[in-house]
């Protein structure tokens, strides 16, 4: 996928070959207080410390955040009044993800909403070949609990009532 990726933010031929070249056929050795351990064959994937994992990660990412912003279903919006008064403009801001590095926060303003974004997230996880550790989702609501036969079993839920 990070072929896909790459092409996707119109790379030239010869950038996403040489990035994808730079990952293949090689072998790696782990430091460690006794010396290096013996050389063993990558198979796949990218070491978490090189110096080019930040952007490859954006890279890759990308055409989930793309996905997510084309969708916008039911996002959150931030409302403001405006202090000039314009045709087609609007200085609200509709937000329907955060992110920073691997650390993704979904917005929604519905149950739908959620449940929309967390099937694109899904989908997308899985046709890359990844998954994303369900024992860290957690939903933040001011809304009422929900009922017990709620099909959100994959959230630790934290309820927030306004003042």
């Amino acid at each position: 996928m990070l072929h896909f990726a790459l092409e996707h933010i119109r790379l030239p031929a010869s950038a996403v070959k040489f990035i994808l070249s730079l990952f293949m056929k090689r072998t790696n050795s782990v430091f460690t207080a006794y010396g290096s351990t013996p050389a063993y064959r990558v198979r796949i994937g990218i070491d978490q410390g090189e110096v080019i994992s930040p952007l490859l990660w954006v890279i890759y990412i990308d055409p989930l955040l793309t996905v997510l912003k084309n969708e916008m279903m039911d996002p959150y919006v931030l409302s403001a009044p405006s202090l000039i008064a314009s045709q087609g403009f609007s200085p609200d801001l509709r937000v329907n993800n955060l992110v920073f590095m691997d650390d993704s926060t979904l917005v929604f303003s519905s149950k739908a909403g959620m449940e929309s974004m967390l099937s694109i997230t899904e989908e997308f996880y899985q046709i890359n070949n990844t998954s994303t550790n369900h024992n860290k989702y957690v939903l933040i609501t001011n809304s009422l609990p929900l009922s017990s036969n709620s099909t959100l079993s994959l959230l630790r839920l934290i309820w927030i009532y306004p003042l």
